[in-house]
């Protein structure tokens, strides 16, 4: 049986795809752990790429817009809470 074992040999390019209220296309990288911090490579409507955004460990984005992203956070008693986070360029 280990003869006929099969693995990946690419890995996908997203995790998730999610659409900003702005129409553009978010599409999340994979993550290895549910601890791992979120990264997605924002597309505009044209698929040109725009930004890549690093959101923390155990945020869940579900509104995300040009200026900021709407989202639950679950703290240290998986508790969640809805935050907000503005979208700022990086320095």
């Amino acid at each position: 049986m280990h003869k006929n074992w099969r693995f990946a040999t690419t890995k996908p390019f997203h995790e998730h795809l999610r659409f900003g209220s702005d129409g553009t296309l978010w599409a999340s990288a994979p993550t290895l752990l549910p601890s791992d911090a979120r990264k997605y490579l924002v597309f505009d409507a044209a698929g040109r790429a725009l930004a890549h955004v690093a959101l923390p460990a155990g945020v869940e984005p579900f509104r995300m817009t040009g200026e900021y992203i709407l989202g639950t956070r679950m703290d240290e008693n998986d508790v969640p809470h809805v935050m907000r986070w503005r979208l700022r360029v990086a320095q």
